[in-house]
């Protein structure tokens, strides 16, 4: 199974904080059931989840942009993690909207201090 598949699922979903049910998921639980899905394990937490190696970090340099995105990419922010829906919007749950949805990744990432921290390609 394709993680971002499973992950589109959830789109639309309520977000809730430490949710991971169809009553409502938060960031990592979406990122997490996705791959767990996929056969790969995941904690639960998105800054244990950005150290795990379940995949090969793609170096984006010094870009808040980076340009060399794809879709399926594990994208990590301060305190947030999202899955890539195509090479520039992002498929996250967030509390900024308190729902599951796909945005523009340069539009959230001034929502998140510091930018963009690790890509994660599976």
């Amino acid at each position: 199974p394709n993680h971002l598949q499973t992950a589109m699922m959830f789109l639309n979903l309520p977000y809730l904080w430490g949710g991971k049910t169809s009553r409502g998921v938060d960031c990592s639980g979406l990122v997490q059931l996705a791959l767990q899905h996929a056969g790969h394990l995941c904690p639960r937490d998105s800054h244990l989840q950005e150290k795990v190696r379940f995949g090969e970090k793609i170096d984006f340099g010094d870009s808040d942009h980076p340009e060399n995105l794809q879709r399926g990419d594990i994208v990590f922010l301060k305190g947030h993690v999202g899955i890539m829906s195509d090479k520039t919007h992002i498929l996250n749950a967030t509390s900024r909207t308190m729902d599951v949805r796909i945005e523009s990744l340069n539009d959230i990432i001034p929502h998140y201090e510091g930018g963009l921290r690790k890509v994660i390609r599976i």
